[in-house]
């Protein structure tokens, strides 16, 4: 019979089926199923088709439709390398432009199984589409097996060929060295491209040389963010540095030649190469070190002459800036002059190029403010703001104040919170190093003055007030953890320009937040300088007379006492001072009111519009009256009589609470005699530490509070879930990916226990929860790529987008395919199921919500709660686990030798806050620590919680510590006092449960 050819009328519609699918997998990714893009494929990529279906074909893998299996990237995979030994052939280059990015969507699996298969010559195909005639296919390679390079370097160092079954170790030694060889050798090409290319191809060699030295671990360091080290690209980079920069003067003249669009990346990776040059000469100390290297003269097909001379690499490296980039940056738009700012930034920040900061810095400044204002720049405000702050140390006098003006504009700008509030304390902390290391004091007062900080004395909640005071506070927290000689100095300055907080009446929070840290800042100074004359001068002649005039009366006592330890003599009435603070301890404005029967219990939490609440820092402020009230009586004895009388007062107006009419009475029997009288001392300017502190304020930056050691975070910690008979072992556990925190990583692990082969069997994987799959292959089944040699292994992952909080169950499923294809495959039974840890799917808080008042607001706004019992023995340490996703609130927390009570705050990858409390007693008769885990936050949280609420109290203390005794919650009982108080809680009970009816209400309540 005949073969029949394909009729024009058949190409035709295996044309027009191709276009719709491309625009169908366009606009929708999700529309189109496994059968239509199989077939489509099969035709566009049969030896018969026309050149327009391949391109038809090869575009519609590169959008990569979501029901591509492995058995379809495999076909594409076929049709792209198929392509590519074909590439020396006349009309190809239509093709390879469409051709080629398609390795950029393979899977990785595919693709280092492509360039294992020696048989294939892959790298020969790569060279040979790097010397194509067609320019823009040269520049669509470059850039694409660059792209694809990294990212297999990246999976070779993670977890190497171990997806791979090989025959011993040995071999896949040896198969990873031809791997790593191929990888070097496409950048040995690219560098090659730099330097001879022409200049559309060497722009993009440029470019890829600069994405990957600017993921090297050296110059990551020299980022405000922290450097996270990619051995891989490490590795690459430290092969291609030493073959590039003997060639750098070449690399710079070619590179000068590129049109000026094309000079921005070239720029980029050569300041890289100065800086690593810089850095590998090994010279720091400028004006001294020389660092000497030996750079190329001459091209080397020239033999006769020398082809090596010794340089300067600082100079090199001025050189290229003076002669180059500051020129081009002047001239260059906007958009092109912030690239070529960050280039010249790295090479200012090597040591060496100390003394032409001064030079440079003031050529940037001029256009970094327009820069920051440009709607062009929206996007990379944040990178302009850093290098901003960079160079403020070299900006001359006259424009520093400027600078800083702008720069906390434009900080102010932005939207995420937490970014802000750590670009103004990297701000404030850069000026305070300048000002103090120059001692120019006079700087910082004018920028005190200026308009960044207007409105703030008034404290009203207005945009212009808030960011003065999130600046004022900023400012503070860097003069509060400054380790500078003259930070005291500013200090001072800055306080002596804020005094006016202290004058001003109004009570709104923002003013009282500017007070308390006024105050944190004060008696840091206080405390630091020893008492100096001016400090003593400024608190006495100034702060202590508008003292009684702040309306907060924590604020009042603070001042108080420093008055009382500071100043050794004082007309100030501070006794008569003292005594309205004791005898008007619960009608301040601070806290005012009986306490509610509910204050503090953990479930109804107070503070309703008809009872109101004591204030939180009523018993410190109390603690500190009576320590003021004791350095009184040593100084002056004749003030004991008067000290009794105002303590029986404050007895006989709070005999309700039962704490201050006890130490009220204990301290009258210690002012007597009649008890034993404590030797009196206390050397601490913070009387009240748990308001004014530095470690309260900023528990993230405290350097007082102790570190202690998180536990160690393992991200594959796995889980064998086949049974101990099993043929294949499989060991299941997770990885958290970099890009898209909400997805989770699945690891298996297959392992061949028998003492023979395993091949052609696959391992189905069932998943029940909110999750979704978002792996390439689209498709549930693992298989194995060959055959799995006895005791030998293989690894794989699929890719789960997690779409709420839940505990999701994963089960897995061993088939066998049949010998023959008329025979069913074999089926093996499920596997134990894998959940997902909670912790999986937490994410720390920003350090500054690691506070009591965040807690206790989280606490008392949760949707839902449960309450589990727990104990241990006595033996057992009651510690936190310090868990690196969880944030332990130690303000919150309470530890005795009878009570502990821990108080912890985390967050959901879905911004759901979840807040937990372990509270322990010790029973002395059996010597058992008994006590609840609360859980609050959403209902969704909360009852994916209830599901295994173990797995949760790993995550926040040691497993051995407790046991879970009882999952059902406890009852806690409303303490009640009053008869109204009672009637609405059994009416509130009454109506959750719906036991009784409103009669029966009534009468129970008569009854009480």
């Amino acid at each position: 019979m005949m073969e029949t050819k394909p009729t024009e009328t058949d190409a035709t519609k295996v044309q027009q089926r191709a276009t719709k699918h491309v625009q169908t997998a366009t606009t929708k990714k999700h529309a189109l199923t496994r059968t239509e893009v199989f077939n489509v494929l099969q035709e566009c990529f049969s030896p018969e088709t026309t050149t327009q279906c391949k391109i038809l074909g090869f575009r519609l893998a590169g959008l990569a439709p979501s029901c591509i299996t492995t058995e379809v990237w495999q076909l594409i995979l076929d049709a792209a390398v198929k392509e590519l030994a074909g590439a020396a052939a006349q009309g190809t280059a239509l093709v390879l432009l469409h051709s080629i990015p398609v390795f950029d969507v393979l899977p990785l699996t595919l693709t280092l199984g492509f360039l294992q298969q020696q048989d294939l010559e892959p790298l020969k195909k790569i060279q040979a589409i790097f010397s194509h005639e067609s320019v823009d296919v040269r520049c669509v390679a470059l850039a694409t097996f660059c792209r694809v390079s990294i990212n297999c370097t990246k999976v070779l160092f993670a977890r190497g060929l171990t997806r791979f079954p090989f025959e011993s170790n040995e071999a896949r030694i040896v198969a990873q060295q031809d791997v790593t060889s191929i990888l070097t050798d496409i950048w040995k090409l690219t560098l090659q491209a730099a330097e001879v290319e022409s200049p559309e191809v060497a722009a993009v060699a440029f470019a890829s040389l600069s994405h990957l030295f600017s993921r090297s671990h050296a110059i990551r360091s020299l980022s405000s963010h922290h450097p996270r080290q990619e051995s891989g690209l490490d590795e690459l980079v430290a092969w291609i540095f030493p073959q590039a920069f003997p060639r750098f003067d070449v690399l710079k003249a070619n590179a000068q030649t590129l049109p000026t669009e094309s000079h921005l990346h070239a720029m980029k990776w050569l300041s890289m190469v100065a800086y690593m040059m810089m850095q590998k000469s090994g010279a720091c100390t400028p004006g001294i070190a020389i660092a000497m290297m030996e750079l190329d003269a001459v091209a080397l097909e020239d033999q006769d002459a020398k082809t090596t001379v010794k340089v300067r690499a600082d100079l090199v490296a001025a050189d290229m800036v003076e002669s180059w980039c500051l020129p081009a940056y002047v001239n260059a738009s906007l958009t092109q002059a912030f690239s070529i700012c960050e280039a010249i930034a790295i090479v200012m920040q090597h040591p060496l190029q100390h003394y032409n900061q001064w030079k440079w810095s003031s050529v940037l400044i001029t256009r970094l403010t327009a820069i920051i204002h440009s709607s062009t720049m929206a996007r990379q405000r944040q990178d302009v703001i850093r290098i901003q702050l960079l160079l403020l140390d070299a900006t001359n006098t006259f424009d520093f104040a400027n600078v800083v003006g702008s720069t906390i504009d434009s900080i102010a700008a932005l939207d995420n919170v937490t970014t802000r509030v750590g670009l103004m304390y990297d701000l404030c902390q850069a000026m305070l190093v300048r000002v103090c290391r120059k001692r120019q004091f006079p700087l910082l007062q004018s920028i005190c003055t200026s308009s960044c900080f207007h409105g703030l004395p008034l404290g009203q909640a207005k945009g212009k007030t808030n960011a003065a005071y999130e600046t004022f506070r900023s400012l503070v927290e860097a003069l509060l953890f400054c380790t500078h000689a003259n930070v005291p100095h500013a200090r001072l300055v800055v306080l002596q320009q804020f005094v006016a907080v202290l004058a001003n009446k109004s009570t709104t929070d923002l003013r009282n937040a500017t007070l308390v840290l006024f105050t944190a800042l004060l008696t840091q100074l206080c405390q630091d300088s020893c008492a100096a004359p001016p400090v003593l001068d400024f608190l006495h002649n100034v702060v202590l007379p508008l003292a009684p005039k702040v309306p907060s009366a924590n604020v009042r006592v603070q001042l108080y006492w420093l008055g009382l330890k500071f100043v050794s003599s004082t007309q100030l009435p501070i006794m008569s001072w003292v005594e309205t603070e004791l005898l008007g301890l619960l009608s301040s404005k601070d806290g005012s009111g009986r306490p509610s029967t509910t204050y503090d219990d953990g479930i109804l939490g107070g503070g309703t519009k008809n009872v109101r609440t004591v204030d939180a820092h009523l018993i410190p402020r109390f603690n500190a009256l009576l320590l003021c009230l004791r350095w009184l009586l040593a100084k002056d004895g004749s003030l004991k009589q008067r000290a009794v009388q105002v303590l029986a007062h404050v007895r006989t107006q709070n005999n309700f609470h039962r704490f201050v009419s006890d130490t009220a009475v204990e301290t009258i029997e210690e002012i007597t005699g009649m008890a034993r009288r404590e030797r009196f001392g206390f050397s601490s300017a913070f009387v009240l530490p748990g308001l004014f502190s530095p470690a309260s304020l900023f528990p993230s930056r405290s350097m007082d509070m102790p570190q202690q050691a998180p536990v160690k975070w393992k991200e594959e910690v796995e889980t064998v879930v086949s049974g101990s008979c099993d043929p294949l072992c499989l060991k299941i556990s997770y990885r958290e990916p970099d890009d898209h925190p909400e997805e989770i990583a699945l690891c298996v692990t297959c392992c061949n226990v028998t003492n023979v082969p395993w091949s052609d069997f696959s391992i189905g994987v069932g998943v029940k929860g909110a999750v979704k799959l978002v792996d390439t292959s689209n498709n549930m089944h693992i298989r194995a790529t060959g055959e799995v040699k006895p005791h030998g292994m293989f690894k794989s992952e699929k890719l789960f987008r997690f779409l709420r909080f839940s505990r999701a169950e994963f089960l897995f499923r061993l088939v066998v395919e049949p010998s023959s294809p008329e025979m069913p495959p074999t089926s093996m039974g499920l596997s134990n199921p894998y959940y997902i840890p909670f912790d999986a799917m937490f994410t720390l808080p920003d350090p500054t919500l690691w506070t009591a008042p965040y807690f206790q607001a989280s606490w008392q706004s949760a949707d839902a709660n449960k309450i589990y019992k727990i104990q241990a023995t006595q033996g057992k340490k009651m510690v936190p686990n310090h868990h690196v996703k969880v944030a332990f609130v130690a303000d919150a927390s309470m530890d005795t030798p009878f009570l502990v009570h821990m108080s912890f705050v985390t967050w959901t990858k879905w911004n759901e806050c979840v807040c937990a409390t372990i509270s322990c007693c010790l029973d002395t008769t059996s010597r058992v620590w008994k006590g609840s885990l609360e859980v609050r936050s959403t209902h969704g949280v909360v009852d994916e919680v209830d599901k295994a609420p173990r797995d949760l109290l790993d995550v926040l203390v040691p497993s051995t510590t407790f046991d879970l005794i009882e999952d059902n919650i406890v009852e806690r009982p409303v303490a009640c006092v009053s008869p109204r108080h009672r009637t609405f809680c059994l009416i509130l009970s009454c109506a959750r449960r719906g036991l009784l009816h409103q009669h029966s209400i009534v009468s129970s309540c008569e009854t009480t």
